[in-house]
């Protein structure tokens, strides 16, 4: 039995390369030949996708073909029985050397005619992972986030994967030498020297685990994030779906009520309302609800029993949580920003309730539809008065927007291709003409020190705020224009649409100005780039600074302030007049 620690740490003898000691010592007291490899004593780098593993027919099939000092190393890992890879966590990341052993030693492996179907051999691993925050912050950090991506990523390779984790950990031996004035020291010393011993008697008998085939346990050494599917292929290609499937929401809400137990629901949610005081209104009693929750999953409650039991807010918004973990960098929310989302969640919440058939037309105008149905759907379940239910599904659906349309923007980051979405078809109007919203938008002309504020109703048209700018401008409006959204929409002129089809160009992505609505696609942190005459191409930036409640006297649109001379649209015909 032969098993291997990688040691992606620069800092020997200290807290990852002590636990990886203890990991492959207590392999040892079982008779297992052990083996420590230090990252940063080898000159190597990262995969530099080459293809070379992938090749159809090759010899190098499953292998990485890169010829460095990272080589044999790979070759013994591939013939190792166990694997351990060991990092500390600096600024939210494994260690760049253990990043780029990770890209080599994993890539290999990767089929991409059948991701089920990895070309790994098999063998068991473990991940151990030290860091300097203390447990209470790992969610609010988005450290379970990525220590459970991680945990995936050897699980779709390999047999299994255990993880060990070290928190608080204690950075230097006298802090007085150092700047670091912001850490208790003494609180530090004392865990290093009562905590830290623990933890590296649990790396001893993870080793003899590893070895023995024992059964280790991911759970009791890191909690996993609530709600995810156990089967990590599942799992991962689940929550990369865009959008989030409601069979995938269902499936992870049940996970939550009868899998995660009480107390580290608490902690969980602890954590998330540092972060997101706004929905404390929603998690009152979440004690109590939660203890509720374990009686009806208890004994006691046979499994053959047809009792409907709706769960609670709390393990809503933790099932939320754990849906947008895996792909979404929590936003910054502010009351301000949430007041907005609320007021986008009305119509929403309204319609549900009323159970207006514009309700589902309504949902494919957002992101993530199937979040507002999941949302609605199991609050009005829940034993609220009607004043109280619609309150708790506003608040709910507002952190769901917030969430959803970050998530957007962030996959759209990482896919790098501007995330043209295939739409098509007039929009519903789904405006409530009793409580109409204005956008506060600030247009600038591009390369000008031009700029105007104006109010525009939120069930304008583009075509209506078209024509608003070229009057606000003093343009002749006899010339091609498009809107190109940050959520994808590219709003056009028909004689566009007519030329891109002669052309053959087929382009999904062009929508008829007068066909949607500047509601649907402008708020605030997505706005719009827009175009104007495709041969003087004059360029406006358009942002949205404000939603407000719009004032029934009012005449809208309406213009605040311009900024600027504006230029003329065709100085050089003005002095031609002159010369003649």
């Amino acid at each position: 039995m032969k098993i291997m620690a990688i040691n992606g740490s620069p800092r020997k003898n200290w807290n990852t390369d002590t636990l990886l000691k203890n990991v492959l010592d207590g392999a040892a007291s079982v008779g297992a030949e052990t083996e420590m490899v230090y990252l940063y004593d080898l000159k190597f780098r990262g995969c530099v996708s080459c293809m070379a593993c992938k090749l159809q027919n090759g010899k190098n099939l499953g292998r990485c073909v890169q010829k460095d000092e990272l080589t044999p190393v790979l070759e013994r890992t591939h013939e190792a029985d166990v694997v351990v890879l060991g990092s500390p966590i600096y600024f939210s990341e494994v260690t760049g050397g253990m990043r780029s052993f990770i890209e080599r030693f994993l890539f290999q492996y990767l089929n991409y005619d059948d991701y089920s179907k990895p070309l790994s051999p098999t063998k068991r691993t473990a991940l151990v992972f030290t860091m300097n925050i203390p447990e209470t912050m790992l969610n609010s950090f988005g450290y379970r986030a990525l220590f459970q991506r991680y945990e995936d990523l050897m699980r779709l390779y390999f047999k299994d994967c255990t993880m060990l984790l070290s928190t608080d950990t204690m950075q230097v031996k006298d802090y007085s030498r150092y700047h670091l004035a912001g850490f208790d020291a003494e609180a530090k010393r004392q865990r290093h020297e009562t905590v830290f011993p623990q933890d590296c008697k649990k790396g001893f008998e993870l080793g003899v685990k590893l070895v023995s085939g024992e059964e280790t346990s991911t759970d009791a050494l890191s909690p996993r994030t609530p709600g995810v599917p156990d089967d990590p292929v599942e799992r991962t290609l689940a929550l990369h779906e865009y959008p989030i499937a409601l069979e995938t929401f269902e499936s992870m809400y049940d996970y939550t009520l009868r899998r995660i137990n009480a107390k580290e629901k608490r902690a969980i949610l602890k954590d998330l309302l540092q972060l997101y005081p706004v929905l404390g209104s929603v998690c009152e009693n979440a004690k109590e609800h939660f203890k509720e929750t374990e009686k009806h999953q208890s004994n006691e409650v046979s499994d053959t029993e047809a009792i409907p039991y709706p769960g609670s807010a709390p393990e809503l918004i933790l099932t939320i949580m754990s849906a947008f973990t895996p792909t979404t960098k929590y936003p910054i929310c502010d009351k301000g920003i949430f007041n907005l989302c609320k007021l986008e969640a009305m119509p929403l919440v309204s319609a549900f309730l009323k159970k207006d058939r514009m309700f589902d037309s309504m949902l494919q105008s957002f992101d993530e539809p199937h979040l507002i149905r999941f949302i609605c759907g199991h609050v009005a379940t829940l034993d609220f008065t009607e004043r109280k239910k619609r309150e708790v599904m506003k608040t709910m659906v507002a952190w769901g927007l917030l969430l959803s349309c970050a998530r957007h923007e962030q996959l759209s980051e990482q896919e790098g291709n501007g995330n043209e979405e295939v739409r098509g078809g007039k929009e519903e109007y789904d405006f409530d003409r009793e409580a109409l919203s204005v956008l506060q938008l600030h247009v600038k002309l591009v390369g000008y020190k031009v700029s105007a504020d104006v109010l525009v109703r939120e069930d304008s048209t583009f075509e209506d705020l078209h024509d608003f700018i070229t009057e606000l401008f003093e343009r002749d409006d006899d010339h091609l224009y498009r809107f190109e959204c940050k959520d994808g929409l590219i709003a056009v002129r028909p004689e566009e649409i007519e030329e891109s089809l002669e052309d053959g160009d087929d382009d999904n992505a062009l929508v008829l100005s007068r066909d949607c609505y500047v509601g649907h696609h402008l708020f605030p942190g997505c706005g719009a780039y827009y175009v104007f005459d495709y041969g003087d191409y004059w360029e406006h930036d358009i942002q949205v600074k404000n939603v407000l409640p719009a004032d029934p006297d009012e005449h809208y649109p309406k213009i605040i302030k311009i900024k600027g001379e504006i230029p003329e649209q065709y100085p050089d015909c003005d002095d031609e007049d002159d010369e003649n």
